[in-house]
């Protein structure tokens, strides 16, 4: 054991007493890479984008102090059987025990009573990782459940006919999975969806693995030392020193935006708390965020957007590629029968689901007179495709060094070009005035 001094900006910190392998560990520049590359690969074959995705809000979102609540929320949505409690189980896992909370079942109003301080005083979900299992429609749409994936509550309810405050401390990072349950919209607000790899080539891959463990007879477990090097990362505040000046390279074609700026902006800065052995400071004590960070956060917000930046659930996804399918062997818009024969779903849902699908520009929604019919029938077809685009950090190097980026984007040359904080705010004043 020995101590390790490191500088981190404008300030030198003695490190606490930290093993020398763990602090190379935590320090190596692409850690996060050899986490879930080497480490949860150890388990989980491919599904690497999930991976990422879930770790960087896991991992990294128990860290920051300053950012959204529902930044901290993910909803794994997969076909029954694709493995999304396999993959979500094996990357939570690494994390310290004391931070990693596991259910299969909850009732929705368990967390008005669950950690009650009157009898747990010290108890906070700060810095927990909560991950429900296989989440039921009751609970995922339930009131209190809502109002906890948005940042915890005050509660007040009867007990023995008298009425009885209870304060719930913090908010854990909320990840859950379903096959069934679809979250209503208000609730895809707040739980950005991740979806699996279905393909064949997939399960061929799966299958493999599955024979090798068999072949072996065992599975391989974690290192050590890796899951140990987690328990060294505090809590931050992290400062996205470039964000200004990102606003004229993010697609604002959808009111979503408005929640996924945020959310982007906050996946930047759990990248740089889980980076924070090699992050700078400023005199403010802030983690200052970087363009490895952004390329992080640029690959969680497009997993988790789907297409047009609007999540979507597995049973929407469906019903596109029905429409899609019936759309390239006739050009015209299909009646929900028509449609309902593609899918197996309820003609209720079908319906319901198609209108959510049409009032986000997924689909195009008319009336038409149908041959045999009375009146004219509700159909839908394929609206012109979304597109969501986020230029790399390169790519804006790219256009820095071409002169080619948007005015009010100019800035941004400074963090490119290793400008530090106050002179890329000084440039972006100047631009201002």
């Amino acid at each position: 054991m020995n101590f390790q001094r490191k500088i981190i900006g404008f300030k030198t910190i003695v490190e606490e007493e930290i093993p020398a392998e763990i602090f190379a560990f935590l320090s190596h520049p692409e850690f996060f890479n050899i986490l879930c590359e080497q480490e949860i690969a150890k388990k989980v074959e491919g599904e690497q984008e999930a991976i990422k995705t879930i770790g960087l809000v896991a991992f990294g979102g128990r860290l920051v102090q300053n950012c959204e609540a529902t930044s901290t929320n993910l909803l794994v949505n997969s076909t029954s059987g694709a493995g999304k409690d396999w993959v979500c189980k094996n990357t939570l896992s690494i994390l310290p025990n004391d931070s990693y909370i596991k259910r299969t079942r909850i009732s929705p109003t368990v967390f008005t009573y669950w950690h009650n301080p009157k009898f747990e005083p010290d108890w906070t979900w700060a810095g927990k990782v909560f991950y429900l299992e296989d989440i039921s429609a009751a609970v995922l749409n339930s009131d209190v459940f809502k109002v906890m994936a948005s940042g915890g509550s005050f509660a007040t309810v009867v007990i023995n006919q008298y009425a009885c405050d209870i304060e719930i401390r913090g908010k854990p990072v909320m990840i859950t999975t379903t096959a069934a349950a679809t979250p209503n919209p208000e609730l895809i607000r707040r739980f950005p969806i991740v979806s699996l790899n279905e393909s064949a080539d997939q399960t061929k891959a799966i299958i493999k693995k599955q024979a090798r463990f068999a072949a072996q007879g065992k599975t391989f477990d974690y290192n050590s030392k890796v899951k140990e090097a987690l328990c060294y990362l505090r809590q931050v505040s992290v400062k996205v020193p470039f964000a200004e000046n990102l606003t004229d390279l993010i697609p604002s074609n959808h009111i979503i935006m408005r929640t996924n700026f945020t959310r982007f902006m906050d996946y930047l800065k759990f990248s740089c708390a889980l980076f924070q052995f090699q992050r700078q400071q400023d005199d403010e004590g802030f983690f200052l965020a970087t363009g490895q960070d952004y390329d992080l956060a640029r690959a969680a917000i497009l997993k988790t957007s789907g297409s047009g930046s609007i999540p979507l659930t597995k049973d929407q996804q469906k019903i596109i590629s029905a429409v899609k399918g019936l759309s390239e062997r006739e050009f015209r818009l299909f009646s929900v029968q028509e449609i309902s024969a593609k899918v197996s779903l309820s003609y209720k849902w079908l319906l319901a689901q198609l209108n959510v699908l049409a009032e986000n520009g997924f689909l195009i929604k008319d009336l038409e007179q149908r041959e045999h019919s009375d009146k004219k029938i509700m159909v839908f077809g394929l609206a012109e495709e979304h597109s969501f685009k986020l230029l790399t950090w390169k790519e804006i190097e790219e256009k820095c060094r071409n002169n080619s980026i948007p005015s009010n984007a100019k800035g941004i040359e400074g963090i490119v070009q290793g400008t530090d904080t106050q002179d890329l705010q000084k440039t972006t004043k100047e631009e201002k005035d």
